[in-house]
C-alpha cells in the first residue's frame, strides 16, 4: 500500500467501503463483466446479457454511474454505456475469483442463517 497520511487512508477506506457498497449485487456484477466484453452497449443489449429486465438494468447503470465506475454516451437515439476504466472489472473477476477459491465449501448466508 502507498504511505499515507492517516486522514488521507481513512479517506481511501472509506471510497473503498462505497465501491464495495456498489458491487454488492448481483447484477451490477454482471452488467460490469458485460460491459468489460461488449464495450458501448445499450441498455437493451446489457439487459439481455444479464437475463433482467431493462429498468432494472437502468436503476443498476444510474448507481454505477454516480459511483463512477460506468459512462453513458449518446449515439443517435441511443444511450451506449462503457466501463470508465478496467479496474471495475479486475475487482468483479477478482471477487468472482477469491469466492469460488475461498468460499467454496462454506454454507451460504441464507443456509447459515436458517
Amino acid at each position: 500500500m502507498v504511505q499515507m497520511t492517516a486522514e488521507s487512508e481513512d479517506r481511501a477506506i472509506a471510497g473503498a467501503v462505497d465501491v464495495f457498497r456498489t458491487l454488492a449485487e448481483g447484477t451490477r456484477i454482471r452488467i460490469i463483466l458485460a460491459l468489460a466484453q461488449h464495450p458501448e452497449s445499450s441498455v437493451g443489449q446489457l439487459a439481455s446479457r444479464v437475463g433482467r429486465p431493462a429498468p432494472a438494468v437502468s436503476q443498476h447503470l444510474n448507481r454505477l454511474q454516480r459511483s463512477g465506475m460506468v459512462r453513458r454516451q449518446r449515439d443517435g437515439q441511443r444511450m451506449l454505456y462503457h466501463l470508465v476504466d478496467e479496474h471495475a472489472a479486475d475487482l468483479a473477476n477478482t471477487a468472482l475469483h477469491y469466492a469460488a477459491v475461498h468460499l467454496e465449501d462454506r454454507p451460504t448466508h441464507h443456509a447459515q442463517t436458517r
